[in-house]
Order: structure tokens, then sequence, then C-alpha cells
């Protein structure tokens, strides 16, 4: 990425001869023309492998507003993206499998102003994060439906999202005003030699967008949204600090500043692969937000 230079810039003369350009290294980079199966193929389809081998497996999608987050990990029914994709694949990988017996289930819930509620059920009651020994951070109540098939699991993904909290804003018309967290658990039991057991879990996480009221226009309670999208954001952001800073890697962690980061505790520092999808804006409005979500995305990496 190379700064466009102002004229104020170029009056400086400190920063006249500053280097303007800005480098990120990535594992992958798509264009506004990568095909939906295009990004799966080289992001998650290596995850899903994995969680059929016994690891668990995280990925999530960040930006700003407006920047295709949701169109990346939802996408339509004639283009769909990582969510079905990846569903899809996980099922294909059970059919062709003849050593072991899968069972699959999985729930579906968004963080909406820091309350988790259960897309599932279609209550609005509000449930709370319970810390399991074995599990680890659960959510106390939450539906959990087992599928057989990938239809039967895109018609609750479908359910879910009609019931998630989207409203329009200035720089959105159809902006998420949540973070949706899909988990799929998978459970093996070997039909060949000694009976092993075998537990993994997928978990796919659509995040809200980072957001300035000035840009969108926000008020009332989009604003309050928009100012709780950010803590949550600003949370995760300085856990990974925390995980990437080798002075810092030894000590306390707070995952507990934010639902979302309490979440994604085991995908950011246990035992998990990650993968991380920051999606940007060619917009030259949104240059501040492109800049900023490689900056975030460059320093999730080097955890």
């Amino acid at each position: 990425m190379v700064y466009d230079p102002t004229e104020d810039f170029l009056e400086n003369i400190l920063r006249k001869e500053r280097q303007r350009e800005k480098l990120f290294e990535f594992d992958c980079c798509f264009d506004e023309f990568a095909r939906q199966e295009m990004i799966f193929d080289k992001t998650v389809r290596f995850l899903v492998d994995s969680v059929i081998e016994g690891y668990n497996g995280t990925v999530f999608a960040y930006g700003a507003t407006g920047a295709g987050k949701t169109h990346t990990m939802m996408g339509k029914d004639a283009d769909p993206g990582i969510m079905p994709l990846a569903l899809a694949y996980l099922f294909s990988k059970k059919s062709q499998s003849q050593d072991a017996v899968y069972d699959i289930s999985l729930s579906y819930l968004e963080i909406y102003n820091e309350n988790i509620r259960d897309l599932l059920s279609g209550k609005q009651e509000f449930l709370d994060l319970r810390e399991d020994t074995s599990r680890g951070v659960v959510v106390a109540g939450i539906t959990y439906v087992s599928a057989k098939s990938p239809e039967e699991v895109l018609g609750f993904l479908s359910k879910g999202n009609k019931n998630r909290s989207q409203e329009a804003t200035g720089a959105n018309a159809v902006s998420s005003r949540s973070h949706a967290v899909m988990q799929v658990f998978v459970s093996q039991r070997s039909t060949k030699g000694p009976t092993t057991y075998r537990f993994s879990k997928l978990s796919m996480i659509d995040l809200a967008g980072s957001e300035r009221a000035a840009d969108t226009q926000n008020r009332g309670q989009r604003m309050i949204e928009g100012a709780n999208i950010n803590r949550s954001l600003l949370a995760l952001g300085n856990c990974i600090n925390s995980l990437v800073d080798p002075t810092k890697r030894s000590k306390y962690v707070n995952y507990r500043d934010s639902k979302l980061t309490r979440l994604l505790k085991d995908s950011l520092g246990g035992n998990c692969r990650t993968v991380m999808i920051a999606n940007i804006s060619p917009a030259s409005s949104h240059f501040e937000e492109t800049m900023n979500t490689l900056k975030y995305a460059s320093r999730a990496a080097s955890i």
C-alpha cells in the first residue's frame, strides 16, 4: 500500500523524505474478482481437514463496516460464502469416511450490545457465559441441534440469519449490528480396530464492522450499538497485542474485557488453528479504516 501524498505533506520539510510506502505480508491476497470457492480453497479447506483430524479450528472475518465481511462469510444462495462451503465440505468428508461414525451438532448465537442471544431458538432472552473445566467457555442454555445433511445445516443457518440484528446506517444499508458465532461440534467414533473417540470444534465468526459515528451518521440506538461493537473489537485488539508482545506473553491476557474475547479465548491462545480474513474497501474514503484493518491483521498473524 502506498500513501497518496497531500499538498500539506509535500510542504512539510520534516516529512518530505519520509518513506510513504507501507508493506504488509499475508499468506494470501484476493482482489474484488476472486470467487468464494477460491477464497475457501486457499483459507478454510485445510481448517476443515484439521477438524476431521481432531484439531479445533476457527475462522473469522474482520474489517470496517461495509467492507464485505458478511458477504464473505455468508454469501448468497447463488454464491455461498465460507460458512455454507465449509459445512458442505465437512459433510462430504463425513460421507467419504469408512473408518469412523460421525455425530455433528451446532449452535448459532449473536453478541449484541455485549449480550448473547440464541439465534436458533428465536427467543429474545439473553444468555450467560460459563467456565467449564472440560469444555472451556460455554454458553449456558444455548440450543444445540444435530445435523444429518448439509441441507439441514444450511436451513439452520438461514433460520439464524433471519433472527440476527441488522439495521441501516449511513455507511451500510444492511449493517450487521452484532457479532455472529456459529460453532460446529464434531464427534468421531472409530469402527476399525480399538474403539477410539475424537472431539473437535469448528468456530465460524462474522464480526460486526468497526465504525466511526461521524462516517455512519449514527444517532441514538445505532450509536450505542456502534460503541459496543468498537469496544469489543478494541478488547480483541488488546488481547492480540498481549499475545504478540514477547514481554507480555507469559503474563495475564485479559479475555474478560468482552464477551467476544471470552468466546475466542481458545481460538486465540489455546489449542486451535485459526484463520483471520481481513476485508478492506478500495474506496479512498475508507483509507484510515483500511490501514487499521491491515495493521490489525498483521499483528494477529504474529501470534
